[in-house]
């Protein structure tokens, strides 16, 4: 059999990108919103301009990513437009991390690029509105153009590299960690003449965030403060290390397992400084994290970590290159397992029913809409159902009217239900019914001695 030409092999890789795009936007459009983007969407769906800024105010959160769905949404609102923004960023990052790829030397280039986009967390905040995706794009460009400068330094490389790094900033503050890890391990001044066109444009991006964080840093730190007790807020323990293996990829410890040992491998296989450079420069942005999410009393977030990846995938794609101490065909292997895992934790994840807040929205307004009475169990949460159904913001209950009240549990509220439940008993209500739809229970409540004329749900 003959091998591929460079145009076949071209074609290939188009068309398994084409593919993947493609399963994405399905998940983009039929994938319920869950709650996080939901909170987003809040502050960028109908909103004035001065709404979503405040808005963007949320712990950890900046300004590009909610301008831009804001954007987006006030043209059109649908879930493909939501998560619009996400969607084209991901989709962009895994363009860019082949660029990455091929300027960091390896000739694996489609099977790193390929095992990077088939992660599961990276799949995942491609298809979701959130600023994940957008964030890790300009982590990547700003990456691309270290090493770009590294290999040749020039004034306007150097300028550019301030405006990605500023960009990624903009998009989530975390994106800075594995950028400025990077910047230090390869503008080590005994090895590159020129570390101040590496070092000097991403200081100066953190200077130039300063003014968003100087309007934010009191909210999110009351807003930590108030939803992470202290019990929580410890991210370094002896699990810490299990945690970050298990949870880095959302794949499971298969994936996990089979990156660190890739890594390993690629690191002492081989007298080259690149695979160290780059395990050297993930792990840092890594650890960095961690000790922030420590520093701040919040909670461990894998969510964060996305950044560090593109780095550490990379590191891992030095275990496909031929080694004089490792049999190539172990990375391989690995490689195989990997892939595998990813593919597998998005079918199973795909598969698993998922929390449907519309599919709750409409139950409750059919409710409302009957004269039942809506109760949340979560202080707060029925704003999250009248994002779908807005009449129930308008639902206005006589305690002494009606006949039926409706308390809707969602999945976050679990540690609330008890105490909902007990405050209707005390008030004189009975349960007299309970209904599941899309992972929420609607219980259905009436007046103690009333048992109605019509029959209840169970």
């Amino acid at each position: 059999m003959r091998p591929f030409t460079p145009t076949q092999l071209n074609r290939i890789y188009l068309g398994c990108f084409g593919a993947y795009l493609l399963s994405a936007f399905l998940f983009v459009q039929y994938k319920p919103f869950w709650l996080d983007e939901i909170i987003q969407l809040l502050h960028t769906r109908d909103v004035a301009f001065s709404r979503m800024l405040a808005g963007s105010r949320n712990p950890g959160a900046s300004f590009l990513p909610d301008f831009f769905q804001w954007l987006l949404v006030k043209v059109h609102y649908s879930r493909a437009m939501a998560r619009g923004p996400a969607f084209l960023f991901g989709a962009a990052s895994i363009c860019l991390f082949s660029k990455l790829v091929r300027m960091a030397g390896l000739s694996a280039e489609f099977a790193v690029a390929a095992a990077f986009a088939l992660l599961p967390i990276v799949l995942r905040y491609t298809t979701e509105a959130r600023p994940y995706s957008q964030g890790l794009f300009f982590t990547i460009a700003a990456l691309v153009l270290l090493v770009a400068i590294e290999q040749a330094p020039t004034i306007p490389r150097s300028a550019y590299l301030f405006l990605a790094t500023t960009a990624a900033m903009y998009s989530h503050p975390f994106t800075i960690f594995p950028i400025i890890a990077a910047a230090f391990v390869f503008s080590t001044p005994f090895r590159n003449a020129n570390w101040r066109l590496l070092l000097l444009p991403v200081l100066g991006a953190c200077v130039a965030f300063a003014p968003w964080w100087a309007t934010a840093v009191t909210t999110w730190n009351g807003a930590v403060a108030g939803s992470v007790s202290s019990a929580s807020s410890t991210v370094f323990d002896w699990k810490t290390p299990f945690r970050v293996l298990h949870e880095i990829t959302e794949g499971g410890y298969v994936t996990g397992v089979c990156l660190l040992l890739l890594m390993l491998i690629s690191v002492f296989s081989s007298d080259a400084q690149k695979p160290r450079r780059f395990a050297a420069s993930g792990f840092g942005g890594l650890i960095l994290i961690l000790l922030i999410e420590d520093r701040l009393h919040y909670y461990f977030a894998a969510r964060h970590l996305v950044f560090s990846l593109p780095l550490l995938v990379v590191a891992a794609g030095f275990a496909l290159e031929p080694a004089p101490k490792f049999s190539r065909a172990i990375g391989l292997t690995l490689w195989a397992i990997l892939v595998t895992g990813s593919v597998t934790s998005i079918i199973i994840g795909a598969l698993r029913p998922r929390e449907n807040w519309d599919a709750a929205a409409a139950k409750l307004a059919l409710l409302a809409r009957q004269g039942d009475c809506i109760v949340t169990a979560g202080n707060g949460h029925l704003r999250y159902y009248a994002f779908f159904e807005p009449e129930l913001n308008k639902v206005s209950c006589q305690w002494q009217a009606v006949t039926r009240i409706e308390l809707a549990v969602d999945p976050y509220d679990a540690g609330e239900k008890l105490a909902a439940i007990s405050d209707l008993t005390a008030k004189g209500w009975r349960q007299s019914g309970e209904e599941e739809t899309g992972k929420f229970q609607v219980i259905e409540f009436r007046r103690q001695g009333d048992r109605g004329n019509t029959p209840t749900r169970s």
